[in-house]
């Protein structure tokens, strides 16, 4: 045909051009129109065969558009168009449908379209054209020369991250200006530093087909060559990625010592190519480069997600390339990344953080994660953020390896920008040790733009058989004027009383100013140190005036009507209060004084007549309805050595009040294999001021952890436990509130997932703590209910010291009605579980199930603890699955998964649609231990 054309001039010229150009060239239509076109009448139109081909002209073959565009209008080109069957299927009816059109409009223009005749014969629509000439290889070439085989050979595919594998060389998908790329881009830099983005930055910009090639540092591999995969500015087709591979080939070829050559899915990333049209392209090209001969003896594909990793198997397995095993290629080293939707929210809006570890090369800021790693776990502490569940787990892709995705559900409800850290918990599988990672950021947080009143953000209060408490006040605080400003407290009522029932019911609100805030701090302090006078028969009715105060202050009575009303018809019915806060305004609500100007019923405390706790929203930890109890454990601030806490007289005297067993801080209390579900904080007021640790360490010579430090490396395992907390802190120098007792250290164990915590909000005597906490303990082991024991504990204070305020500072952070009970022993926890599930699942699709026995519980669940034996080694899973397996099954060994797990895992392929029963038979040896039991539901997936 070109000797036709080189002999006569007005023969058609024929010119070749590959039709998935013109499907990935769809989505950006607008914008070529507008930039790319003369004539204003194209720019209504979709992008037509016309059109493209002038684009095409004037990308690959340096026509100009004015040119091209005339030797279409005239009909002066044969046009040679191939790859129809490397169009996605669903597009290929479209395609066709414009090439006849476009037929019908230029009749004498030549054209001939090539493609494979399976593909053909599958689409609906067919080419008007004049002739169709089918090819058919002899049987006996269907299968791929041995030359083919050979060259395919050489092509491998592995699961993992490109920057791990110890090969010659690396490629680089970039674009003209090497500064710009995707996310392999940013991992480079992020891993060799500011030095690699320097070199790219001065680097001249390339034209495609040119390549620049650097050292790999500290990567396994030997070099990184740099290729642009784009045709002009953010414009990239399978061809042009195509022509930066084969460029950064022949790179590789001429320095001589590359054998081996890796790179990951080019084009499929920010380029947002699709990976079933790229994959056919990027073969061919790759199979005939390796056809010449050349010194390359391995071409590595690295795949993270498996979209592109199926793609190219696909395409591979079509040229004849046959995929023995899948490798996946170990990666040990991540980063943590968290992606939100929205980085603003409206009061009231939910949003959710996903949290993300990508894999990357082994660096000071990165993850490193032990390949016998069964879970890991993330928590989030938010400020001014509602936080519906604070810890997730982290599963691992059963197939991978590679750990999932996790989110975290936040609803905004506080003004300005609200900070969040999330930490990742890594716990070793074979020492049970915890390493810590955080990532920080922020939400900024506006009221809507609107008028309407706007419904109140309440927590959701959970609904359980277990009693609740009779009267439920939930507080709302908002700060119009900011952090320092005044605070807008309102207030919903829900009563259970079974003459009043109320649910959420606004009944009322207050203003509280900054000053007002200081005044009842600074009121609070007078009022402790004046009773300790020479007449402390005075301080009941000085401690009364300043609790009439707070009730003024607090419920106003223009303000509060509804709870006034409330209130005094229910009062005599009340025996339970729970006060819900959210974390803004800490408010001494057990010294309030209810008073009525018409009733002369005596003035009381409301922790006096009430049984009063309190809890705070936001926190996203479970309010427990049951408490576990078993052993005490004491732990002392002021020594450094163990044998000075087992030595000292007062701490022996403490450890047989409360009958406690020896502590050595936090680690016993939380020890899975430990009876031990309490832990009592002992400290004295001289202790604030030097900032003690809790003693004695592992190294003394480490530096100093605050309580909130010490608390956050057992917070793993002080959620699982649930424990008890008391905290205790004696007075030594007088009454003094210049260290605000709580928060500070009450929320590090909220946080934690403490079952509850009692407190106090100042420094008491000794003989106060020794009585309230000798009659809790005991109160406790009766199966009194916490908020009643609490209670009473309070009264006896009261009771032995009359003139003495500080039986009033004992205060309850958890559930009221909560039962105490104590663990009984157990096999372990045991679990059967989906690890890639569907709702419903799916016909075709391989799910893994997972039995695993634990000796501490899964993150999610909430029913009453156990006390697990230690688990055998000689334990195993018999699956049972009618309609789903093919023969009698045999039982699988259990396999140790990190520290406190044993696990089996089966593969189950459903068939068809329906609903299959799963039986998993735990045994040691031959004795059954426990069975679990799923109902698998199977229907066909439904497009959305």
């Amino acid at each position: 045909m070109i000797e036709l054309v080189e002999r006569d001039i007005n023969h058609p010229l024929p010119v070749v051009f590959n039709l998935t150009s013109w499907v990935e060239k769809q989505r950006t239509l607008g914008d070529w129109l507008n930039t790319n076109l003369l004539n204003s009448k194209f720019l209504s139109r979709k992008l037509l065969i016309e059109d493209w081909l002038v684009k095409e002209l004037a990308d690959k073959y340096q026509v100009t558009q004015k040119i091209a565009k005339t030797w279409i209008d005239s009909e002066k080109l044969l046009l040679l168009l191939d790859g129809l069957d490397e169009i996605q299927a669903e597009k290929r009816d479209l395609c066709i449908q414009f090439l006849n059109q476009f037929h019908q409009k230029y009749g004498n223009t030549g054209i001939i379209v090539c493609c494979g005749l399976k593909e053909y014969e599958s689409i609906s629509t067919k080419l008007r054209f004049q002739l169709a000439v089918c090819l058919r290889q002899p049987v006996q070439e269907s299968t791929p020369s041995k030359n083919l085989n050979e060259v395919l050979a050489r092509i491998q595919f592995v699961r993992g991250n490109l920057l791990t594998l110890n090969v010659d060389a690396l490629v680089h998908p970039t674009g003209l200006h090497l500064s710009y790329g995707g996310s392999l881009s940013w991992q480079l830099h992020q891993h060799l530093g500011p030095k690699l983005h320097e070199t790219l930055q001065n680097q001249a910009t390339l034209k495609l087909g040119e390549v620049f090639v650097t050292d790999a540092g500290s990567l396994p591999a030997n070099y990184i060559i740099h290729t642009p995969i784009e045709e002009s500015l953010n414009w990239h087709t399978a061809e042009s990625v195509a022509r930066g591979i084969t460029a950064a080939l022949a790179k590789a070829d001429s320095l001589g010592d590359v054998r081996t050559i890796a790179l990951p899915s080019m084009g499929t990333g920010a380029a947002g190519l699709d990976p079933f049209n790229v994959a056919p392209v990027v073969l061919k090209t790759v199979a005939n480069y390796l056809e010449q001969n050349n010194q390359l003896e391995r071409v590595i594909f690295a795949f993270i997600e498996e979209t592109p990793y199926q793609a190219y198997i696909n395409a591979y397995q079509s040229l004849g390339g046959v995929i023995e095993q899948e490798v996946f290629q170990p990666c040990n080293a991540y980063r943590l990344t968290i992606n939100t939707s929205l980085n603003q929210l409206f009061v009231g809006d939910r949003s959710h953080l996903q949290v993300e570890l990508q894999p990357t090369t082994p660096g000071q800021e990165t993850i490193e994660i032990s390949e016998k790693t069964a879970e890991l776990y993330c928590f989030i502490s938010a400020n001014g953020l509602h936080v519906f569940n604070n810890l997730i787990p982290i599963q691992f892709d059963p197939k991978t390896g590679q750990p999932l995705s996790g989110s975290f559900e936040l609803q905004a409800y506080l003004r300005g920008d609200r900070p969040y850290t999330i930490q990742l918990f890594i716990e070793n599988p074979d020492s049970g040790r915890v390493q810590i990672y955080e990532t920080h950021g922020k939400i900024r947080v506006v009221l809507p733009e609107t008028t309407e009143e706007r419904l109140p953000i309440l927590p959701t209060l959970n609904i359980r058989v277990a009693r609740k408490p009779d009267f439920i006040l939930q507080v709302e605080t908002e700060l119009p004027d900011g952090e320092t400003g005044s605070h807008h407290l309102t207030y919903y009522l829900t009563s259970h009383l079974p003459t009043l029932r109320l649910r959420e019911q606004k009944v009322g609100n207050a203003i509280l100013s900054s000053h007002d805030l200081t005044n009842i701090r600074t009121l609070l302090t007078q009022t402790l140190q004046q009773t300790t006078s020479p007449q402390p028969e005075d301080t009941r009715e000085q401690m009364i005036s300043l609790g009439t105060y707070l009730f003024n202050r607090l419920f106003p009575v223009n303000t509060t009507t509804a709870f006034h009303e409330i209130f005094w018809q229910a009062t005599n019915q009340l025996s339970t209060w729970l006060i819900i806060e959210d974390g803004v305004t800490w408010l001494p609500w057990e010294f309030i004084v209810p008073y009525h100007p018409d009733k002369t019923e005596p003035l009381l405390f409301l922790s006096e007549k009430f049984q009063l706790s309190r809890w705070v929203e936001g926190l996203g930890t479970v309010r427990y309805h049951e408490i576990p109890i078993g052993d005490i454990a004491l732990a002392q601030y002021k020594f450094s050595e163990p044998e000075q806490l087992n030595q000292d007289e007062d701490c022996l005297a403490w450890r047989k009040l409360l009958n406690a067993s020896s502590s050595q801080g936090l680690k016993p209390v939380v020890k899975p294999d430990t009876p031990v579900y309490g832990v009592h904080l002992l400290r004295y007021s001289s202790e604030l001021t030097q900032k003690l640790d809790i003693v004695p360490r592992e190294n003394t010579s480490s530096a100093s952890l605050s309580e909130d430090e010490e608390v956050r490396q057992e917070r793993l395992n002080l959620r699982l436990k649930r424990p008890l907390v008391a905290l205790s802190t004696i007075n030594e120098n007088g009454y003094s509130l210049d260290y605000w007792l709580l928060p500070e250290r009450v929320l590090p164990f909220l946080r934690a997932g403490a079952s509850a915590v009692i407190s106090s909000w100042w420094a008491t005597s000794e003989a106060a703590d020794r009585i309230f906490w000798s009659h809790f303990y005991q109160l406790l082991k009766q199966r009194i209910i916490l908020g009643e024991a609490v209670w009473r504990s309070r009264l006896a204070v009261k009771r032995h010291l009359p003139h003495s305020p500080d039986w009033l500072a004992y205060t309850l952070f958890g559930d009221p009605c909560a039962k105490p009970y104590e663990p009984e022993p157990s096999e372990g926890y045991t679990v059967l579980e989906c690890l890639n599930p569907d709702e419903p699942l799916h016909p075709g699709k391989t799910y893994y199930f997972r039995a695993s026995i634990r000796t501490r519980p899964p993150v999610w669940y909430t029913d009453r603890l156990i006390q697990p034996e230690e688990l055998s080694n000689q334990l195993r899973a018999l699956f049972m699955a009618p309609g789903l397996q093919d023969t009698f099954p045999e039982p699988i060994e259990m396999q140790p998964a990190g520290y406190t797990m044993r696990q089996a895992t089966v593969e189950l392929t459903p068939t068809a649609p329906g609903n299959y029963p799963l039986l998993v038979q735990l045994l040691e040896s031959d004795e059954l231990v426990k069975t679990l039991q799923l109902n698998l539901e199977v229907r066909e997936e439904v497009d959305a």
